[in-house]
């Protein structure tokens, strides 16, 4: 049976990917360059989607090894 702490831990991260996300992964329009070829690229939403699954799996194997006693 899962945690209270897990199931909560659990709830926010659903609310931070529903809500939070959609509106972060999409950058705004590019300006165009002026006078250059090569296209600008924007880093948008896809490192703090990375950064974001990061911290969720980190805190994941944390609540892991608690159950383990490990830590």
């Amino acid at each position: 049976m899962k945690s209270n702490f897990a199931k909560n831990l659990t709830k926010a991260a659903y609310v931070i990917m529903f809500t939070l996300l959609p509106t972060v992964m999409f950058a705004p329009p590019i300006p165009p360059n002026p006078g250059g070829s090569t296209p600008v690229t924007p880093i948008d939403g896809g490192i703090i989607f990375l950064f974001i699954a990061g911290i969720t799996f980190g805190v994941y194997q944390i609540v892991q090894l608690r159950k383990k006693q490990l830590i």
